[in-house]
């Protein structure tokens, strides 16, 4: 199964093409993510534990339904690693939706970074970064050193796609959803696939050439 990409070169890649050897992993994917984007948010102001559940799994739905530049890995063995940062809440969510998964053939591990200055150092290592909502003026910082580098950024901030990130979680009529800014996927050199952006609300079009 080959996955059209919205945006990207044409190098070496790994994320979603891998899935292509593993159809049922793929499948179950694509129907969680779908079955999360589109279920109802009924009651998530009075139930934040549910509303951290569903945030941490779509996240990893999103490294299943985005490629990475294969240079990004220099040893074969090396893990996909989720950077966390301002997010307190999401931890124990975060823990239990990433235990035992894998990207592709990778596993998946979790760093915590409890400021600015660790999430600036640990971002070189990451593929992924989320950042919470206790996250403010450190985030449009964050966005700023990261911006180049290939990482999905995604965030839970008001207007977070709108401020650089590649994904931001909205709640819309009930419902958690996520917008998506394909420019800021464009400048991490990243490839995000066609299913996931006919679930998301985009904020912008990629970057044409004059």
């Amino acid at each position: 199964m080959r996955c059209d990409a919205s945006i990207g070169s044409n190098e070496s890649r790994v994320g979603v093409s891998n899935a292509s050897t593993r159809p049922r992993a793929w499948i179950t994917a694509a129907l969680t993510l779908l079955a999360l984007a589109f279920s109802p948010a009924t009651g998530l102001a009075e139930s934040p534990v549910r509303e951290n559940d569903l945030r941490a799994a779509m996240l990893v739905n999103f490294a299943w339904f985005t490629e990475w530049p294969a240079a990004v890995w220099s040893d074969p063995a090396a893990p996909f690693v989720i950077g966390v940062f301002a997010s307190s809440d999401m931890e124990k969510a975060l823990d239990i939706a990433t235990r035992g998964k894998l990207v592709g053939m990778r596993t998946l591990s979790l760093q915590r970074w409890p400021n600015l200055e660790a999430a600036r150092l640990g971002s070189r290592k990451c593929q992924m970064i989320y950042v919470g909502d206790d996250s403010d003026a450190s985030a449009r910082v964050l966005l700023r050193e990261v911006d180049g580098q290939p990482v999905l950024m995604v965030g839970s901030g008001p207007g977070f796609a709108r401020l650089g990130g590649a994904i931001g979680f909205i709640v819309m009529d009930r419902r958690l959803r996520f917008e998506i800014s394909l420019r800021a996927v464009e400048r991490a050199g990243l490839r995000v696939s066609s299913k996931l952006l006919e679930l998301a609300r985009l904020v912008d079009g990629p970057r044409t050439n004059p």
